[in-house]
């Protein structure tokens, strides 16, 4: 009799560990995780004032939700690296005119998600007048580090954003 309770008792403490275990496997499940991954990128001269030049930003970001429950994607900050290690936040940066807002992510699904901004540096004449023509060249170049470094931060329905670094190397494309 003693050995059929030990087994009972055995039996018993397996079963309440792996219900734990398995309960904390999807309770960590269903917490947001949204990740993001750079595909597209184009950065381009836009206007340009006295005391400032714009470059304007179009990115393509596939967005994954690693969660067991859909979430729906609010907005988007975005910050690039300079070369001195401080961030320059994007400006003005939306949703293209194809991904209304807010955008449904199902759950463990990607989506594509396209964004523009607006990058703002101070007006340089040494790259406007003097860089053979290569104007944006030379505002990305001095500004920028290389690989560039993006920070991306998504704003979704579940309270604390997602935050990602995304990069890209512009040798690799350059040699493409």
């Amino acid at each position: 009799m003693e050995m059929m309770s030990m087994a009972s008792f055995a039996g018993s403490a397996f079963s309440t560990i792996a219900t734990g275990y398995f309960w904390l496997v999807r309770a960590r499940r269903e917490r947001p995780d949204l990740r993001a991954h750079l595909v597209e990128r184009e950065i381009f001269l836009s206007s340009g004032r006295a005391e400032t030049r714009h470059l304007g930003l179009k990115l393509g970001i596939i967005v994954a939700n690693y969660s067991l429950l859909p979430n729906a994607l609010l907005g988007v900050k975005l910050s690039f690296k300079q070369r001195d290690g401080s961030w320059q936040q994007v400006q003005n940066v939306r949703f293209d005119q194809a991904t209304p807002l807010p955008f449904n992510i199902p759950t463990m699904q990607t989506v594509m998600l396209r964004v523009n901004g607006t990058l703002v540096f101070p007006t340089n004449k040494q790259f406007e007048e003097d860089n053979g023509g290569n104007i944006l060249g030379g505002y990305v170049d001095h500004h920028l580090t290389d690989p560039r470094e993006i920070r991306a931060e998504l704003q979704h329905l579940n309270g604390r954003p997602c935050r990602e670094l995304l990069t890209y190397s512009t040798k690799a494309a350059a040699a493409a």
